[in-house]
């Protein structure tokens, strides 16, 4: 599910200088939800939740949530997970993504310019 969503998302981010981040050097994360799956909020808050020792230890890492579920739950995240930065409901995420640069939130780690 989603897959096409977050094709989408990662193709913006690329084109934006972001790359995929190896290991836990993310500087954002972002996580696609859908509603429809079996115990996606279960997997969803199980996901932030080990996320959450990650972000303690970097606070300038960003969390993201989007897809349906984050466009259902949208309370309850904030409630259960008050350091994710954003939250975006599916229409939302591909006006966000397609008119400017990518919000501070993306699963990938901003590309340096190399020295020389």
């Amino acid at each position: 599910m989603n897959v096409h969503d977050s094709e989408r998302m990662a193709g913006l981010l690329e084109a934006a200088g972001y790359v995929p981040a190896t290991g836990d050097e993310a500087d954002v994360v972002v996580l696609n939800t859908c509603a429809v799956r079996e115990n996606a909020d279960n997997r969803l808050y199980g996901n932030l939740g080990h996320l959450r020792p990650a972000k303690d230890a970097r606070p300038g890492m960003q969390i993201a949530v989007g897809g349906c579920l984050a466009q259902k739950d949208r309370a309850e995240i904030v409630r259960r997970a008050p350091w994710v930065a954003l939250r975006l409901a599916r229409y939302a995420q591909a006006r966000a993504w397609g008119r400017q640069r990518p919000p501070p939130t993306r699963l990938a780690r901003r590309q340096r310019p190399r020295r020389r």
